[in-house]
């Protein structure tokens, strides 16, 4: 962890100071002590890193120099965000030099008085370096070119028992499968022996086990064998004969055995192996008293099968316990291909953003104990009502209680706090304390009051989150944040405006306020924000500023909602949003027919030129759309929810229909004029519901929605088509049938029964 923060800074230091152009001649000469001292720290890190967790004296000297670096890092964000704020006042500065500093480089008093600062918290940080390297010889640290490193191993010592259920997928190991299965199910000859030993073998975390599941569960080796034994126990186990003759029978009867003697169970495994071709694998954690057991007696109990019966173990790379199994069939598992571990890791239980940003993974237990014991006192959850001493040091600190109560935390203890989340709790205003945490990059909390100016002074901020607040503006202070990249205003309910100077922010890339009616419009000139790449919503106007080609230099990515296109007055103005530029998986195109405005004659032509990137697009929904067509792009391959709201002038759906075939959900209300479907519902091959609603002149279903199977069938507020599914509803081929929200028919496990209105 102090590794990759000091590999981090130095990356910052020495772009700061090959970018800077006309810097103070004291200034420099800190940057390049500073990068000096982290390049000579840094080769001892990775030995220090390992013989802390048994050496207290080395945990403190690398808590020392994660506060080192963790100032320089707040000292090169100040010279950010004094560049951005020079470019914004009218001073000379660059966006595409992010740390040039050019503020530097005037002889203005602010930028003299900035320079003398920042030199003066370098030259105390110098200081503490200096200290820190006169500490490390008492250490004998090895540096990264050594041979061999030392320091205690860190183990988890508890694990959980695995099974012999196998993995969704395994990737690379087509090779040794294919090997395997031929050595294990091939005609045994009279020349081998009764029982054969396999094993595969690997360092920790290379799939072992999971390939030994694979094995155990191929049909080809179900096939063959009468009887198959998965056996595992981990590194708290007892490795002597005893106890793996009775982990055998206990894994193959599915009782304790406990109880019984050794001779009892012996004979127990021998009369259930006897006489058969069977398959034990041994999935066990193995270590240096495993040289005790007498492995010799082991394999003679075992030899009672059939010919072909086979052990297969599990082994590391270890050349200690390789003589425990030398002279047997050996597999060594190699290194998975980069495109290999590609496929593996994307089939991981993560999710990600529109960016690309992990937001939540599933953890080994393992590695989460280790997590808590790498994070020390940096990272603090508070939960219920527990009082909790937290250190100074604390970085990270998320409060979960709903009610401060008693132990309210007085954030003055921990000014170096860089993350404070507090979701469940409503302030009336943002404490004092808070507001004095100057390296805060990351808030969340929720306002019954308006913002305080103080906020301004956050100038490290990178992500806000004030969702579910009561204000209902946001004030102009806060668009002195200028390294803002994410800020989140959802379920605002009260909020009506967002400052003007947002546009300000040009290190923006979301902007987030779904669940906020109130809001109706943007600040204009938003095409500046080139940053931006998730956008909840867009309010097309009729003003210069507010038109729809403000999207146009944005590389939005994710979801978007484009509202009031009746504004849009030409084709040419809707192709300067260059929407095909646009990544988006969800889209929502609305027009408000309430408005005055007169829609445009070429609205057709318009929705064809809003086609984002069709490759990405999976769900379309369409408002109050004034046309009488759609364009086929709507009718992607891809799309997988496709609604069709308020469109008037609809009368059917034009062929273009049938080649929907990922689409999973259709959804058509308030047509009023739509008269038919079209006869494609057997093409929609994933089509799985199905809704319509408020469409009085649609009279019939076709004929191929009758054998459709769908999951969920919704008709409300359509007259023809309720009194029609009444009458044959036991004849359609879905699981669930709503006519105006009344379940008119379920589909159970012995058939298809139409319920009680």
């Amino acid at each position: 962890m102090t590794e990759f923060v000091v590999e981090s800074v130095l990356h910052n230091l020495n772009s700061l100071i090959q970018k800077q152009s006309k810097p103070f001649v004291s200034f420099n000469q800190d940057l390049r002590r500073l990068a000096v001292m982290f390049t000579t720290i840094k080769p001892l890190l990775e030995d220090a890193e390992e013989k802390q967790f048994s050496h207290t004296v080395i945990s403190n000297w690398m808590q020392k120099i994660n506060d080192a670096a963790n100032m320089v890092d707040d000292i090169i964000d100040e010279c950010d965000y004094e560049a951005l704020r020079s470019e914004y006042r009218g001073v000379k500065g660059s966006l595409s030099d992010k740390v040039q500093c050019s503020c530097l480089s005037s002889f203005q008093p602010k930028h003299i008085v900035f320079g003398y600062k920042i030199a003066k918290k370098m030259k105390r940080i110098s200081k503490k370096l200096v200290e820190i390297l006169e500490e490390v010889e008492k250490f004998h640290l090895i540096g990264t070119d050594r041979i061999a490193i030392g320091g205690r191993r860190v183990e988890v010592i508890e694990g959980p028992r695995t099974t012999s259920f196998c993995e969704p997928r395994v990737y690379g190991r087509e090779r040794h499968t294919n090997m395997y299965l031929i050595d294990l199910t091939s005609n045994h000859d009279e020349f081998m022996d009764v029982l054969s030993i396999y094993r595969i073998e690997g360092p920790k975390g290379f799939g072992k086990t999971t390939f030994a599941k694979l094995i155990f569960n191929h049909p080809m080796v179900v096939d063959h064998f009468e009887l198959r034994i998965w056996v595992c126990r981990f590194i708290d186990f007892n490795f002597n004969f005893e106890r793996i003759i009775e982990a055998i029978l206990e894994a193959a009867i599915g009782c304790d055995c406990e109880d019984l003697d050794l001779d009892t169970v012996q004979k127990k495994l021998q009369n259930l192996l006897h006489g058969k071709r069977y398959l034990i694998v041994l999935d066990f954690d193995w270590h240096r008293n495993s040289l005790d057991v007498d492995w010799q007696r082991l394999k003679s109990v075992l030899a009672c099968g059939k010919k072909g019966a086979s052990i297969l173990v599990t082994a590391p790379a270890s050349a200690t316990i390789a003589k425990l199994w030398d002279g047997y069939v050996q597999y060594k598992l190699s290194v998975l291909s980069d495109e290999d571990s590609w496929k593996l890791f994307k089939q991981q239980d993560i999710e990600t953003d529109e960016f690309g940003n992990i937001t939540s993974f599933r953890m080994h237990n393992r590695v989460m104990k280790l997590a808590k014991l790498v994070a020390q006192d940096v990272n603090y959850l508070i939960d219920g009502n527990i009082f909790i001493h937290w250190s100074k040091r604390t970085h990270h600190l998320s409060d979960y209680r709903r009610r401060i109560g008693l132990n309210s935390i007085d954030l003055q203890q921990i000014k170096s706090l860089r993350t404070y989340l507090i979701p469940n709790q409503y302030s009336d205003q943002i404490s004092p304390n808070v507001l004095k945490c100057h390296s805060l990059r990351v808030l969340e909390l929720r306002l019954r009051g308006e913002l305080s100016p103080s906020i301004g002074d956050l100038k490290h901020l990178r992500y806000l989150n004030l969702s579910k607040s009561d204000f209902k503006t946001l004030p102009e202070f806060l668009c002195k944040l200028w390294n803002l990249q994410i800020l989140k205003l959802d379920y605002c309910k009260y909020l009506k405006k967002l400052p003007d100077g947002l546009i300000d922010l040009r290190c923006l890339e979301k902007l987030s306020f779904k669940g906020s009616p109130k809001l109706s419009s943007l600040p204009p000139q938003m095409g500046e924000l080139t940053s931006l790449r998730s956008l909840t919503s867009y309010f097309v106007g009729n003003e210069r500023g507010f038109l729809l080609g403000e999207l146009g230099g944005m590389k939005l990515k994710g979801d978007l909602e484009m509202k009031h296109l009746e504004r849009v007055k030409s084709v040419e103005d809707a192709m300067e949003a260059n929407m095909s530029r646009k990544r988006l998986k969800e889209l929502r195109l609305s027009w408000d027919r309430n408005e005055e405005t007169k829609l445009g004659e070429d609205v057709e032509e318009i929705l064809e030129v809003l086609r984002p990137d069709n490759q990405q697009l999976v769900s379309l929904t369409v408002t109050g759309y004034p046309g009488g067509r759609f364009p086929r792009w709507m009718f992607s391959g891809s799309l997988k929810k496709l609604e069709i709201e308020r469109c008037r002038e609809l009368k059917g759906l034009q062929e273009g229909l049938e080649s929907m075939t990922a689409l999973q959900s259709l959804r058509l209300y308030d047509l009023p004029n739509l008269e038919s479907l079209p006869d494609c519902f057997q093409q929609l091959s994933s089509l799985r519901r199905l809704a319509i609603g408020f469409c009085c002149k649609l009279m019939s279903l076709p004929n191929s929605l009758r054998d459709k199977r769908l999951e969920r069938l919704d008709i409300y507020a359509c007259p023809a088509l309720e009194d029609l599914l009444c009458d044959c509803s036991t004849s359609l081929s879905v699981c669930q049938l709503r006519v105006d929200g009344r379940l008119i028919l379920n589909k159970v496990k012995e058939g298809l029964y139409p319920c009680q209105i």
